[in-house]
């Protein structure tokens, strides 16, 4: 009788048309970190939520209660920051993991559950971005999103839009305050009992599946996303090299990491060691430097190491430059390489223009401090005459940049340059 009273209790708590219990409808939803798919209870409230599910779930499949699980669904949801494969994969798991979280406590024999991987919940950042008079430019934001609910313009390209309106301002908001609330997995269960004629009573609305964004008005849901390997976020990357350093023959190789977030960190590296004894001609030089870069500016189509950039600027280099009558070499004679290096710290400025969809030219200078002891020598004979030895405090530019860069890794290329549209 007690049990009875409980399950007639929860009934009204979630609005059944009639106290008789006969089709009870229940849903669970949990949030999960940025690119994580494991159920984290320490995160959110997803601890009170899978509680409370249990013990309501636990309730209702008491052995004196007669219901049973009539049929289950989960769907899994993404934040719109990764590619299409890879939010449809996360948000398989992340359906499944919830599946697997509370399969052993509350559901032992659930075999008709359909796992629905939703990818990014277009759907639910509409609902959020609309009701949320704080968002930055949100008229503009709900134009994009609009387009995308629509069919006029893809994730990709959507996502884009949104990560460079207005310099990142409205999608930093977006990635605090509401991305966080899109990651989710959402199970919706329909349990029913039979009456005395073993009939089973069913008169009761038919469950709506709660959406992605935990309302159940949400009608329109994505089909369900084939078995696929395992998506994996972007990669974006650069090889390149400084042609105008190769016009001197000075060969160099450099690499960039898009970070996201409009940030980027590059290294590069150059080495020449000619020599004409002969004729007393040295032309080397070797050393590397580092810069972190910001990102902003990128026209429509431009990939992410596209477009204006400011950075800061280190490097360190040793060298020998004599062209027969007189010579200079940085850093100490026969020391170790670091007492051979002179260093440069710097602000750089450039402006990397696409001009294929993975080729791009880079044109940067750096304005900064280059320090470090230098020598002045003279060739004489078969012998190297010392000179004076100075300590290099230069202040102005200290590089210049003709590169041409090689787009690489999963989506890094230029939309608009002989490609995807």
């Amino acid at each position: 009788m007690i049990n009875r009273l409980a399950l007639c209790f929860i009934a009204l708590l979630m609005g059944l048309p009639d106290a008789t219990c006969r089709t009870v409808t229940d849903s669970l939803r949990v949030n999960f970190r940025f690119a994580q798919c494991d159920v984290d209870t320490a995160f959110m409230d997803n601890d009170m939520a899978l509680c409370g599910f249990a013990r309501r779930i636990t309730l209702l499949l008491s052995p004196d209660s007669g219901y049973s699980v009539d049929n289950a669904s989960v769907i899994g949801t993404a934040s719109p920051e990764g590619s299409p494969l890879f939010n449809a994969n996360l948000s398989r798991h992340r359906a499944e993991a919830l599946l697997d979280a509370v399969r052993d406590k509350t559901i032992t024999a659930c075999g008709n559950t359909a796992i629905t991987a939703a990818g990014a919940d277009w759907a639910g950042l509409a609902r959020m971005a609309g009701g949320d008079v704080n968002l930055p430019f949100r008229d503009e934001v709900m134009a994009i999103v609009s387009d995308v609910l629509s069919g006029s313009l893809n994730d990709v390209e959507a996502s884009r839009l949104l990560s460079r309106l207005h310099d990142g301002v409205p999608y930093g908001y977006l990635r605090q305050n509401i991305f966080p609330h899109l990651r989710t997995a959402t199970l919706s269960l329909s349990l029913t009992r039979p009456d005395a004629t073993g009939s089973v009573l069913n008169d009761a609305a038919a469950p709506i599946p709660a959406s992605p964004s935990g309302s159940g008005s949400e009608t329109a849901v994505a089909a369900p996303v084939q078995e696929a390997p395992t998506g994996r976020p972007p990669l974006r990357w650069a090889l390149k090299t400084n042609m105008l350093y190769d016009v001197l023959a000075v060969p160099n190789i450099g690499v960039e990491f898009y970070l996201g977030h409009n940030l980027s960190v590059t290294t590069s590296w150059m080495y020449a060691w000619w020599s004409n004894d002969g004729r007393h001609r040295y032309w080397r030089t070797y050393g590397g430097d580092l810069a972190l870069r910001r990102w902003f500016g990128r026209r429509d189509g431009a990939g992410p190491l596209s477009g204006h950039h400011l950075g800061i600027y280190a490097g360190v280099l040793t060298y020998d430059f004599c062209f027969g009558n007189k010579g200079y070499m940085g850093g100490k004679p026969g020391g170790s390489i670091l007492d051979r290096l002179n260093y440069v710290a710097a602000a750089e400025y450039g402006y990397s223009l696409p001009v294929s969809r993975r080729l791009n030219i880079d044109f940067s200078i750096a304005l900064g401090y280059m320090g470090g002891r230098y020598h002045e020598y003279r060739p004489v004979d078969d012998h190297y005459v010392w000179l004076s030895t100075r300590n290099r405090r230069w202040f102005g530019p200290v590089k210049a940049e003709v590169s041409l860069v090689w787009l690489l890794g999963r989506d890094s290329y230029n939309n608009g340059k002989g490609g995807r549209r």
